[in-house]
């Protein structure tokens, strides 16, 4: 199993377009999707529920712990042998309407 760790901080957008993405991916059954939100005060807590046929486990800070505290939060709850870390400033993903889950994995 791959855990996919996302960390966010009013991201709502972003976390949609991944999500969509990750839906059509071909071996979405090999992983689990791990969001991290760090406090958040739009709909990024919440976009995950559009798309709950997919393995997802949200958690919720209660501040913004930084990206790397963020991160090791979400690898303790990973159950994957393999781990790959992204979030919005994270460079395959960075805000780009062509990143498609399917290339980057």
């Amino acid at each position: 199993m791959i855990s996919i760790i996302i960390v966010t901080y009013n991201g709502e957008e972003f976390v949609r377009g991944l999500l969509k993405s990750l839906t059509n991916h071909s071996l979405r059954e090999y992983f689990e999707i791990i969001l991290v939100d760090n406090s958040s005060f739009d709909g990024s807590t919440t976009v995950h529920k559009d798309f709950d046929f997919l393995n997802i486990k949200q958690m919720r800070n209660k501040s913004n712990i930084g990206y790397g505290r963020a991160c090791n939060r979400g690898a303790n709850a990973a159950r994957g042998k393999f781990l790959f870390f992204g979030g919005i400033s994270f460079p395959p993903f960075h805000r780009r309407e062509d990143a498609n889950a399917e290339a980057i994995l």
